[in-house]
């Protein structure tokens, strides 16, 4: 049997019994029952020509076809282990005549003449190890429930990933997987990342594996439904939300409603860029066409005079008015709806 060590032949030892009181062993002691004539009978062993097998130990009972085996001996079959297979998808090779001789040890061990025991062989047995290959989907959910892991829940930031993909097949012994990260970048991972994992499975380590991926942090931002003109005032209706990366320069955008709610548009606008917190302002308390106070102070001293407004305008911003004596026009802040002050 290649790469493994057959058991040693069990010694039958005649003539010597050890007498233990039957009340300790509940009136048995420690002798095994032998097997009936029925049991003997019906037992009838037919080698398989190739095994796979879920466990990493491989037993006796795997090498055999079990329909027809009476369940005591399949109880027994399985007690008797031939060998371990650690790898997924790894190959041994189970010779006849080592098979046979174990085989009779174990027959003999349990009371039964081997020679009475039909026993089917094929030449050698090939024994492989189950094996499952994780999808890409699978890889992926490692990969991103970590990285969502380390920056939590948020109200307006979301993370995006992108790009998944492994150093290698990631190929394991079938049974209960699981995994590990044991090492990753600290902080919030973002940009190119990359984790390395080990994978267990049945809790044991089958191997390492290099996942990477690209993170973004993405933020919900406001854009208008439809291109608008300065000066346009904002509804809830004008506006939807999509998601956009967070880089250096553009923390400005808008990432709520009561942001640009009934606020004015201070600049032409279209539904290609997000809304920034410098496109909107208050709404106007001033009108284009109004008739104002035009206050100039200077050097101590205050003159008023009547102007026309030129264009809409919210309060502490500044508009175009026209004094209506000179026709000169000039900037001014707006103090309130009737009243504006000339800068300088």
């Amino acid at each position: 049997m290649k790469g493994w060590r057959m058991p040693c032949i069990w010694l039958i030892c005649l003539g010597v019994w050890i007498a233990w009181p039957g009340e300790a062993f509940g009136g048995q002691g420690l002798l095994m029952s032998a097997p009936t004539p029925a049991e003997t009978a019906s037992l009838e062993l037919r080698g398989l020509e190739r095994v796979e097998v879920v466990r990493k130990e491989v037993t006796l009972l795997d090498l055999f076809q079990q329909d027809g085996i009476p369940r005591e001996w399949r109880d027994r079959l399985a007690e008797e282990s031939v060998g371990e297979l650690s790898k997924a998808g790894e190959e041994k090779y189970v010779h006849a005549g080592e098979l046979r001789k174990f085989l009779h040890g174990v027959l003999e061990k349990h009371g039964l003449n081997p020679a009475e025991t039909p026993i089917h062989l094929p030449s050698q047995i090939v024994v492989a190890r189950r094996s499952v290959r994780l999808s890409d989907e699978e890889l992926q959910r490692v990969f991103e429930d970590f990285i969502r892991s380390r920056y939590g829940a948020s109200a307006e930031d979301s993370v995006v990933v992108s790009g998944v993909k492994c150093s290698g097949a990631v190929i394991l012994p079938a049974g209960k997987w699981s995994h590990k990260v044991v090492a990753y970048p600290e902080g919030r991972p973002s940009g190119d990342v990359s984790l390395m994992v080990d994978f267990l499975v049945d809790g044991e380590k089958a191997g390492s594996f290099k996942i990477s991926g690209r993170v973004d942090q993405h933020r919900k931002a406001a854009y208008v439904r439809q291109s608008l003109r300065k000066n346009a005032m904002l509804t809830e209706a004008d506006i939807e939300w999509k998601s956009v990366p967070v880089a250096a320069g553009k923390e400005d955008v808008v990432t709520r409603i009561d942001q640009v709610a009934g606020k004015r548009l201070l600049k032409d606008i279209n539904p290609a860029q997000p809304i920034r917190t410098g496109d909107v302002g208050d709404p106007s308390v001033i009108k284009r066409g109004d008739m104002v106070t035009m206050i100039f102070q200077q050097d101590g001293l205050t003159v008023t005079a009547r102007g026309k407004v030129q264009e809409d305008g919210a309060q502490g911003s500044t508009v175009r008015v026209v004094n209506v004596k000179s026709h000169r026009p000039l900037a001014c802040r707006v103090i309130d709806s009737e009243t504006v002050q000339v800068t300088p």
